[in-house]
């Protein structure tokens, strides 16, 4: 259990330092309307205010889905 739990607290660490700071600084370099973006886990949903943002967005972190959950 100890071991589960460490892997996941190194996840978080992870997703923080790489995801995180990298979303936050795109939007306020690139978003011109409002960007929500929350993550719980390993899952992620974000909210554009501009379609055409998300799609940058999508392009800019090269995101892709294994099984179709990206929308756009």
């Amino acid at each position: 259990m100890l071991k589960a739990f460490g892997w996941r607290v190194l996840a978080n660490i992870y997703l923080h330092c790489v995801f995180d700071l990298w979303a936050d600084r795109w939007r306020k370099r690139h978003a011109r309307g409002q960007v929500i973006i929350a993550r719980y886990a390993d899952g992620i949903v974000m909210g554009f205010e501009h379609k055409g943002e998300a799609r940058r967005f999508v392009a800019d972190m090269r995101l892709t889905s294994r099984n179709g959950k990206n929308r756009t």
